[in-house]
């Protein structure tokens, strides 16, 4: 599985999470998830689409979604943005030796 699948299926479950099917749907269909590496591609249509605060717990939502698929503990302190959150778990598996094609336990 590569880091991309999984931030893709984190993104689609946390949308649908917080902002329900219907609602969530019409945001997917503006992401651009074939393309999901340009994170802050996402954040942008997300704060367009959802304003700052709605942008914020969708972000929060897709970061732990994205922690927990990849077996890493999140934890609230980390004091960390939408970007950063990604960016460590995408250098969390790289460092546990599975790089970009490591198979997740929860998918």
């Amino acid at each position: 599985v590569l880091f991309s699948d999984l931030l893709r299926k984190s993104v689609i479950d946390a949308t649908k999470d917080v902002l329900g099917e219907a609602l969530a749907r019409r945001v997917l269909n503006y992401l651009r998830l074939d393309s999901i590496e340009n994170i802050l591609e996402v954040s942008t249509l997300l704060h367009s689409m959802c304003g700052d605060t709605g942008a914020s717990i969708v972000e929060r939502a897709i970061v732990k979604n994205l922690f927990e698929r990849a077996n890493i503990e999140y934890m609230e302190d980390y004091g960390m943005n939408f970007e950063l959150g990604i960016n460590i778990v995408r250098q969390g598996l790289q460092e546990s030796g599975f790089g970009q094609a490591f198979k997740a336990n929860n998918m």
